[in-house]
């Protein structure tokens, strides 16, 4: 039904872990969920206004100090071609 994933990065000391929510079967649509959580997007240095530095954390609609949703996302992408005659 769910599992675990776990990936450890020994070089840069983090850690990334995956916990896949199944669906119960019988449901009709199945569609992936996941709990995720990435120890590097907790804290990081980044530069603030005027090129202070100051601690930064991953803060997103799905995601905040590490912690994140995962679920399928519709997307899409306007492309414009115009014919260049000469």
């Amino acid at each position: 039904m769910g599992s675990l994933n776990e990936t450890v990065d020994p070089g840069a000391g983090s850690v990334s872990v995956r916990i896949d929510v199944g669906a119960p079967s019988g449901r009709g649509i199945k569609l992936p969920f996941t709990f995720g959580y990435d120890s590097n997007g907790v804290h990081f240095p980044k530069l603030g206004h005027g090129g202070v530095a100051q601690w930064g954390s991953s803060v997103d609609i799905l995601s905040s100090g590490g912690w994140s949703y995962t679920i399928p996302q519709l997307g899409f992408q306007q492309l414009e071609h115009t014919d260049h005659q000469r």
